[in-house]
């Protein structure tokens, strides 16, 4: 039953269910090691009081509250008072405006194992609450996630400093920041993997550079779009750095940068997997051009709002490196692309159909005529097809073989024939008549006696450079 109910708890689609009874039915006795409340928009103080106690151990290592609308202070003081000692991530996005923070620097020391804290969009979050928990839980913090957090100013992020095993730094919308705090930060964390400072106007783009080319060694996302001072020269410092070199993701939109910037990219970085230069308008269609045909790595580049890319530039890089995603561009080793309606490819082909050769012959049926008429006789094939034997009959004698066709003028004659016929014109060139006077030999010839017998048919045996001595023709 507890399996069931915490199924349940996680699959359940309207979130706005978990509160009152329902919720503390579902929780009661429950041992769960990530406590799933995210979208519970219904739920309020009283309800987190109520199922807090009746939670059952080991107690969760994760608390996800992201998108509570009526999440305060006291509501996370009644859960961290119960949970504080093993819990690993916390997560309060989207909450409530009530949250300032007071209910962490209430507990910051009594999270010793606190790992990931995620507090995107805490409007009205405080400075205060995190230098506390920075301070109280410094020797375990390996991400802090605080975009969109706009009260927090300097104070805020060089408290962090003390975080040595920090991994993953969110900043992004922070438009008290300035450089110097961020400055120490990266001196302080070696180990910091990626940093997002996206929008954050006072920050100068090029000592963040020279920071994280000097101090972080390991960093490879760096999304810095709509920060200042950023040009080809700080990319270019950027990119001959070891973090460079190691770099994955890179956002650079909103800069003043060209194609010498996107010059030093594709020469450095090497491991560059997403690269963002949107709104760049000094970026010329060649030089992306260039980087994208260079960069066998790279998967997503978003070029949008850029001046001198057109539109369907744009879509061209998108298919392009979408194909390159799926695996398209990639041939396989040692193969060998077939080209549909070549007659090599289709020759080279083993066990091919019968109907492959039909596609092919009318091309290659010029090629035996006209070695027909030079006086070579046709070579056979495997895919000539087969004339059945009635289709070859001859009249009787004194009649005309080469009977005028419906449209006029020509002699039909079966597949055999149809073979031999060039070479035996060719044969007698000069001496026989022409085929517009098949029709007047008919007529001229003696008509057969009523009582003879009429000679069954047979098959006629045809001799290259052989003229048989009949007036009714040709043959």
């Amino acid at each position: 039953m507890p399996e069931h109910e915490q199924r349940l708890l996680a699959r359940m689609k309207n979130r706005r269910l978990l509160y009152g009874p329902l919720l503390l039915e579902l929780l009661r006795g429950l041992s769960l090691e990530r406590l799933p409340l995210q979208d519970a928009c219904n739920l309020t103080t009283a309800d987190v009081s109520a199922f807090v106690p009746v939670l059952a151990e080991p107690l969760p290592k994760a608390v996800v509250l992201s998108n509570v609308a009526m999440l305060d202070d006291a509501a996370l003081s009644c859960l961290l008072g119960r949970v504080a000692p093993t819990l690993e991530v916390l997560d309060t996005s989207s909450a409530s405006e009530k949250l300032c923070g007071r209910s962490l620097e209430e507990f910051a020391s009594a999270m010793p194992v606190l790992s990931q804290l995620r507090m995107v969009d805490n409007f009205q979050l405080s400075s205060s609450a995190i230098e506390a928990v920075a301070q109280g839980c410094s020797d375990t913090l390996k991400l802090v996630n605080l975009n969109g957090c706009r009260k927090l100013g300097n104070e805020a992020v060089a408290s962090l400093a003390a975080c040595r095993h920090l991994e993953h730094l969110g900043l992004r919308g922070l438009w008290k920041l300035e450089t110097g705090p961020l400055t120490c930060v990266l001196e302080a964390c070696s180990q910091l993997q990626s940093l997002d400072l996206t929008f954050c106007s006072r920050v100068w783009g090029p000592d963040v550079f020279r920071a994280a080319a000097g101090h972080s060694q390991e960093l490879s996302e760096l999304l810095v779009s709509g920060v200042g001072g950023v040009d080809d020269e700080a990319v270019l410092s950027l990119a001959l750095s070891t973090a460079g070199a190691a770099m994955r993701h890179l956002a650079i939109g909103r800069c003043d940068i060209t194609a010498q910037a996107l010059k030093a990219i594709r020469r450095n970085c090497p491991r560059l997997r997403r690269l963002d230069i949107s709104d760049c308008h000094e970026v010329a269609e060649s030089s992306v051009m260039d980087l994208v045909m260079e960069m066998p790595s790279l998967r997503v580049l978003q070029t949008k709002h850029c001046r001198l890319l057109s539109v369907q530039m744009q879509l061209y890089l998108a298919q392009l490196l979408a194909g390159r995603s799926l695996g398209y561009e990639e041939q396989p080793a040692g193969g060998k692309a077939t080209a549909v309606g070549a007659a090599g490819s289709l020759a080279a082909r083993p066990g091919a159909e019968p109907a492959d050769c039909g596609a092919a012959s009318s091309s290659s049926s010029h090629g035996a005529a006209a070695g027909a008429s030079a006086g070579a006789a046709p070579s056979s094939s495997s895919c000539s097809p087969t004339v059945p034997s009635s289709s070859s009959t001859t009249l009787p004698s004194g009649s005309s073989s080469s009977a005028p066709s419906p449209r006029g003028g020509g002699s039909t004659g079966t597949g055999a024939e149809a073979e031999s016929e060039p070479a035996a014109q060719g044969a007698d060139e000069g001496e026989g008549r022409p085929e517009q006077e098949a029709p007047r030999a008919e007529a001229a010839a003696p008509a057969a006696p009523s009582g003879a017998a009429r000679p069954g048919p047979a098959t006629p045996r045809v001799v290259p450079g052989h003229r048989e001595a009949s007036t009714s023709g040709p043959w």
